[in-house]
């Protein structure tokens, strides 16, 4: 490998974990603020939003109104090689103006 490939690695991981390190967005006041909570032992992620894929599952603004929420739920498995079960579910919510 070259000294500029070798270079590329260290730097890309950088940007990589800055990009995690994001902030999270300034609510806009006339949407419901989403924040999904998860469990030690899983991950729940929103997919989907009325059928529009969310760039990112962990928060997302909708407005008032009936929605349709795609999620997913990573379990982990006990005993199963650091495997996760994934299990997917479309459930309907309501966001009330307060």
């Amino acid at each position: 490998m070259s000294s500029k490939t070798l270079l590329l690695i260290p730097m890309l991981s950088v940007v990589a974990l800055l990009c995690a390190c994001a902030a999270v967005p300034k609510p806009d006041p006339s949407e419901a603020w989403i924040g999904l909570r998860e469990d030690p032992q899983s991950d729940l992620m929103a997919e989907r939003v009325d059928g529009k894929r969310l760039n990112d599952g962990r928060y997302f603004e909708v407005t008032p109104g009936t929605h349709r929420l795609g999620m997913t739920l990573f379990v982990d498995a006990m005993n199963d090689n650091n495997q996760n079960k994934q299990l997917g579910k479309t459930r309907g919510f309501t966001c009330m103006a307060g």
